[in-house]
């Protein structure tokens, strides 16, 4: 196992939140490569203040200078090292001077908040000269340490989001979630649950800086004069401004060497931060003593836990006031106490440490706009790309714009179970089906400047367009350099671009010049092909870079069971699915089919039926030979269409050779869904499906070679062929599912 340089500041004083966190780091790390594989490197950080001075026009920050390089490069040298963790971003430009003399080493970032937040709020706080010196020098080690270094670590998702945002950085760069924890220091027998005071006793613990002291004088002028307690306030410099507290029943402590006795003493503890970054120590400290917690949103940030079983968040004075004086507290909650064990005792350090690495970016807001489909049209390809984004970014809500009807649907849809913010609450579907494309298009182009204007006020981290209509598309193009100039756009791509050359007209051509259109936010704007091979087709057609266009396997939702299929021993029914047209799907074809088969009909031996929908350019093929299980207002619902399709031996596509070149097939995915054999024309789609699952049914070059398979199929099904060939089919998904194409995304972006 290799070594470990570890590189912190010396930090005096054991009680502050800073000192905690770099000691569980130290014992991390330790833990992991055995401690005498660990070297500390600490920098004394009190110097002059000329030193300090000439330091930080060096961009030197935290004590380090030019003996402080040396000696590190020194230690580079002899050392034998595989491993560098930086423990602050103050010294981050470490990260660069390691990687020089050194790249060979992985070096680890470790952040404690957003010190250039930190310092910005400080220096408009303060209005000091020195902080004005500062500022530059934080963040150019903030910067510096987040390019160079090889991960990143934080202690919580906003700090991530902010810094990667902050110094625009890349989308693969990896980095960690690792939340605060310490050793456990409870005793339970210090508890004194028999102990009565006539007065609440609140406890305020937290190092004299100026959020610390903002947000406790504010609590000591907005809410102490209006509930009946004791306040102690205890931490390191807090006993410097003792004098600004001069109310009877408010005892300001200060510096101590032990706070446990504090907390078994005190009922509740309160944290009233409005400003910060990074993650509140204390309060992971006051669960440990099985204390509950009276604080803000800015205090609990970063804690995913049932706040509920563990305190109350309060913003305002009067929410203060309430839950104070409205609440019976006891010196020990249990609920706080296993909140402690189960996510901040640091015994647990090392599985959550390896747990929480990730490679797509931290971010909060994911928005998903469907701008050209209406009603039922591409649900279930849509939520399928809903939870891979979801899933990629590891978020669990999101906001959905689009046609109401269709965000409905999309809503019930069982896989999905997120939840979605209807942003659009558009006409209702029985104008929309009146009105003309043209009117349809005008719609969705206005949905999108009503998100364009909502970014504004609110910026959107990732962007997800499902799909979007040909003039809209265009439109999307020429503004998108409109939207924040952090956020990432992704466009999926369907079988319109089909369109273009198998339905050439103006309509069409308005498609081609959208996506030949320069890409003018470079990397943060990509197409999502569905399919390798549709990527492909993209790049060799279109005016696409390479960079321009991922790929992503046709993703879809399926159940972990395998069904139990069984071949017919009676009618074999053979069934096409979908919507039927006899434009690309050839759809009428199995009219033509089933007539072959007429007296096999007659007899009972073979059924074939249309499930789905049908549009009018198939309707003069319609005959007596084809069972027809439609709705005609539209799509069926999904319980007709599952009870349907349940009683399907075989799916037949039609779609010939040169189509769907640019287009994922439904039907392909359905087939893999339910488990059922596909008889079909020999297409990309096919070819792609049976080059992963081998033989998933029987692929014929034309319509007579169709009609042969089915023959023999009635002349004798083969039982362990069909087994052999549901089998496949369910051994398919898996490169079909979710989880496959996150890990697509994960290699491409």
């Amino acid at each position: 196992m290799g070594k470990v340089l570890f590189i912190a500041r010396a930090i005096e004083g054991v009680n502050t939140g800073a000192h905690v966190i770099t000691q569980r780091n130290l014992v991390l790390l330790q833990q992991q490569f055995g401690e005498k594989n660990v070297d500390c490197y600490w920098i004394n950080q009190k110097v002059s203040r000329v030193q300090q001075f000439l330091n930080i026009l060096r961009l030197n920050l935290s004590g380090l200078n030019s003996s402080h390089l040396f000696q590190i490069k020194e230690m580079l040298k002899s050392g034998n090292y595989t491993e560098a963790f930086i423990d602050n971003s103050l010294l981050a430009k470490l990260s660069r001077y390691i990687k020089q003399h050194s790249p060979q080493i992985t070096v680890k970032q470790f952040f404690h908040n957003v010190e250039y937040d930190y310092f910005l709020r400080l220096l408009f706080s303060s209005l000091k000269l020195w902080h004005i010196l500062s500022i530059v020098a934080i963040r150019y080690n903030e910067k510096v340490g987040s390019k160079n270094a090889d991960e990143l670590i934080f202690l919580n998702k906003r700090d991530a989001r902010r810094i990667f945002t902050l110094y625009n950085l890349p989308f693969n760069k990896p980095y960690r979630i690792f939340p605060t924890s310490m050793v456990d220091r409870y005793e339970a027998s210090q508890i004194n649950n028999n102990s009565h005071n006539s007065k609440l006793q609140i406890l305020f613990v937290g190092t004299y800086f100026f959020s610390n002291y903002h947000g406790i004088k504010w609590f000591v002028d907005k809410v102490f004069p209006f509930i009946n307690a004791e306040l102690t306030i205890v931490g390191r410099g807090f006993e410097a401004v003792a004098q600004k507290f001069t109310h009877a029943n408010i005892n300001v402590v200060g510096t101590v060497e032990d706070l446990a006795p504090y907390y078994y003493k005190s009922d509740v503890v309160i944290a009233p931060i409005f400003k910060g970054s990074g993650m509140k120590t204390k309060l992971a400290e006051a669960f440990m003593f099985g204390k509950q917690i009276i604080a803000t949103k800015e205090a609990f940030e970063g804690y995913e836990i049932d706040i509920n079983s563990v305190g109350y968040i309060c913003n305002s004075d009067k929410e203060f006031i309430e839950t104070i004086n409205n609440n019976t507290f006891t010196k020990f909650n249990k609920s706080s106490r296993d909140t402690f064990l189960k996510y901040y005792d640091s015994k647990s350090n090392i599985q959550r440490y390896e747990q929480n690495l990730f490679t797509s970016p931290p971010i909060s807001n994911i928005v998903f706009a469907e701008l050209a489909r209406t009603g039922l049209v591409h649900t279930e390809i849509n939520a399928s790309v809903v939870s891979v984004f979801k899933k990629y970014y590891n978020v669990s809500t999101a906001s959905f714009w689009g046609e109401h009807e269709h965000l409905n649907a999309l809503k019930h849809l069982e896989v999905t179970k997120y939840s979605f913010t209807v942003v659009s609450n558009q006409a209702s579907n029985k104008i929309f089906k009146k009105v003309k494309l043209v009117l349809r298009e005008v719609r969705f182009i206005l949905i999108w400047f009503q998100l364009l204007i909502k970014s504004k006020r609110k910026p959107i981290d990732v962007l997800v367009i499902t799909s979007a209509l040909p003039i809209v598309h265009l439109i999307i193009k020429y503004t998108l350099k409109l939207l924040n100039k952090h956020t990432q756009v992704f466009l999926v791509l369907h079988g319109e671009v089909e369109n273009i050359f198998l339905h050439p007209n103006s309509y069409y051509n308005t498609l081609q010049s959208a996506i030949n259109y320069p890409n003018e936010i470079n990397d943060r704007f990509k197409y999502i092909a569905l399919s390798h091979t549709i990527r492909l087709n993209l790049l060799n057609t279109f005016k696409l870079k390479d960079k321009d266009v991922l790929a992503i396997t046709h993703p879809g939702n399926f159940s972990s069971d395998k069904l139990n299929k069984k071949v017919s021993t009676g009618k074999i029914i053979f069934a096409s699915i979908g919507v039927h047209t006899t434009f690309i799907k050839q759809s009428h074809l199995i009219f033509e089919l089933a007539q072959s088969f007429s007296n096999e009909i007659d007899a009972g031996k073979v059924e074939f039926q249309i499930i789905g929908k049908l549009e009018e350019d198939i309707m003069p093929y319609c005959n007596n030979y084809v069972k027809i299980i439609s709705n005609n207002n539209g799509m069926l619902d999904k319980n007709t269409f599952n009870q349907s399709i349940s009683s399907v031996n075989y799916l037949l596509f039609f779609a010939p050779s040169g189509v769907y070149r640019f287009t994922a097939s439904g039907t392909i995915m359905d087939a893999l869904k339910y488990q059922i054999p596909i008889i079909g024309l020999r297409n990309e789609s096919l070819n792609d499906l049976c080059v992963k699952a081998e033989k998933i049914g029987y692929i014929a070059d034309d319509l007579s070679a169709m009609k042969d398979f089915i023959w023999k199929l009635i002349q004798h099904n083969d039982s362990d062929e069909y087994n052999l060939m549901c089998e496949n089919l369910y051994i398919a998904q898996r490169f079909y599912s979710i989880d496959n194409a996150v890990e697509e995304l994960k290699n491409q972006l």
